[in-house]
């Protein structure tokens, strides 16, 4: 019998397979900002003793992860966790996190963990290891694994790449390497000219010629790589190229919504199939109480369901003007 790794498949397949049977290319992004959630989930009796406290916000917080989780997880593909909220509640971030993957499984939802993570040797293998392998002395120490992929760092070069890949693999996990951000002054150092072999280029064209180099022996049926790029919607023009000169890469696409992406700024980062991206949106659909004057507090779950699937019908909408092989 084939072991639970072997019988993962290939990360980007059973991405986009998740696309196609939701009709969504849509990812929740989990920020779980506690100064962002309703003030009621925060009000607790007096005097409590600290590890009382504590525990009974990390309630509170987890309460609100599972109930947006169950109020979306029919309009999108995955989701999408972001390790600095989680790390910041310390060890209990941790158990949160844990039981929200968990949860997130139970939906059959693909996670993401965007923790842009890397180093070098030992270093590194350890890191590819916590988040896409098995952790622990032995293969079974800690049971379940956490995420199906995870978002790395290039800037250390392939040799922090490798042990990413190959857990990868091993594993039938996926990564997204941050090739083209949606942050402003991204500009700063990713659109740097460099020369390559005589030739100028943006630095992020560079790093894109290595993602698509790395992933080269990852391809799954649908002809996608496991080995994915993270290029920003606030680029449009630059995820056209991109999509030109990386045909065969997944890209994670943040800056859709409170950023300020449209929907025909995402478009340009998908195939004619409508397959080889997924658009993240986090603040839009875990916090749309407070953008939807329509509902109240005790509604935030209504809140982002109906964001959810303004997110996922508007994407579709620009998907079916410009892909002329649309698959779903």
């Amino acid at each position: 019998m084939a072991n639970d790794d072997t019988e993962r498949g290939n990360f980007a397949d059973r991405l986009f397979g998740k696309v196609i049977e939701k009709r969504s290319p849509i990812i929740a992004g989990i920020d779980p900002r506690l100064e962002l959630f309703p003030k009621s989930f925060f009000e607790m009796e007096e005097n409590l003793e600290p590890l009382v406290y504590r525990e009974e916000i990390s309630k509170a917080v987890l309460d609100y992860i599972l109930n947006i989780i169950a109020a979306v997880d029919k309009l999108v593909a995955g989701v999408k966790f972001q390790m600095a909220y989680f790390e910041l509640l310390g060890w209990n971030g941790y158990k949160i996190l844990e039981d929200a993957i968990s949860f997130a499984r139970t939906k059959d939802l693909v996670v993401i963990l965007d923790g842009k993570r890397n180093d070098i040797g030992s270093t590194s293998e350890a890191y590819a290891r916590s988040y896409l392998g098995k952790k622990g002395f032995s293969k079974d120490y800690w049971g379940n694994d956490l995420g199906d992929s995870l978002t790395v760092n290039p800037y250390l070069g392939s040799d922090g790449i490798a042990p990413f890949i190959d857990q990868a693999k091993e594993h039938g996990k996926g990564i997204f390497v941050l090739v083209k951000t949606s942050n402003p002054s991204s500009t700063e150092l990713q659109d740097l000219q460099v020369m390559m072999e005589h030739t100028g280029q943006h630095l992020y064209e560079t790093v894109a010629s290595l993602v698509s180099s790395w992933g080269e022996r990852l391809k799954g049926e649908l002809g996608y790589s496991s080995v994915g790029a993270v290029v920003g919607a606030t680029f449009p023009s630059i995820g056209k190229k991109l999509r030109e000169a990386m045909p065969f890469t997944p890209f994670l696409v943040p800056g859709f919504g409170a950023q300020g992406a449209s929907a025909s700024d995402v478009a340009v980062n998908f195939d004619s199939r409508g397959l080889g991206a997924v658009i993240n949106s986090s603040r839009n659909i875990f916090f749309a109480y407070r953008f939807l004057k329509d509902f109240s507090e005790e509604e935030y779950a209504k809140a982002s369901r109906h964001s959810a699937r303004n997110a996922k019908e508007s994407v579709m909408a620009a998907l079916e003007e410009v892909c002329k092989d649309l698959e779903y």
